[in-house]
């Protein structure tokens, strides 16, 4: 197993409150395999502790069969202000968790989108998160180019 850690915030730099109930979910992008294990798609649920700290232990997925990673989700509760009723509130980070044998921490693991403008490359289209970049796709022998709208250019 390989421990990823983060801090949890709100956009106002406090931590959720205890009468929120967050949790932090890793979602595996399918099933996945190694030489002695098998790993059902099933997503990781954990809870940040008070301070808004969070430690997640999770199958590294370097050396996975078929090529996995992780989408990360938060899910919580709030009280609506106007009628005081308890209302469910989520939020997805769009990029790839993947994750090596050692861990680390989110923000340096994840892979997320790049401003606009930047030049990439790959093996393979270019992953649905990234957008409006200028993307190379090494994988076969004529070298194909997409354009910052993602439609292909030969």
């Amino acid at each position: 197993m390989a421990l990823v850690t983060t801090s949890v915030r709100t956009y106002g730099f406090g931590a959720f409150t205890a009468d929120e109930m967050l949790r932090m979910a890793f979602y595996p992008s399918g099933a996945g395999l190694t030489t002695f294990s098998t790993f059902p798609q099933r997503p990781v649920w954990v809870e940040p502790d008070a301070d808004g700290l969070v430690k997640a232990d999770l199958v590294p997925t370097y050396g996975l069969r078929p090529v996995v990673w992780y989408t990360v989700r938060f899910e919580w509760f709030y009280t609506d202000p106007a009628t005081g009723q308890r209302l469910p509130g989520w939020s997805e980070i769009k990029g790839r968790l993947r994750v090596p044998e050692a861990g680390g921490t989110l923000g340096d693991l994840l892979e997320t989108a790049a401003p606009p403008g930047s030049v990439m490359w790959g093996y393979g289209p270019p992953p649905s998160y990234l957008q409006d970049v200028i993307y190379a796709d090494f994988s076969g022998m004529k070298l194909r180019f997409y354009g910052p709208t993602n439609g292909g250019i030969q």
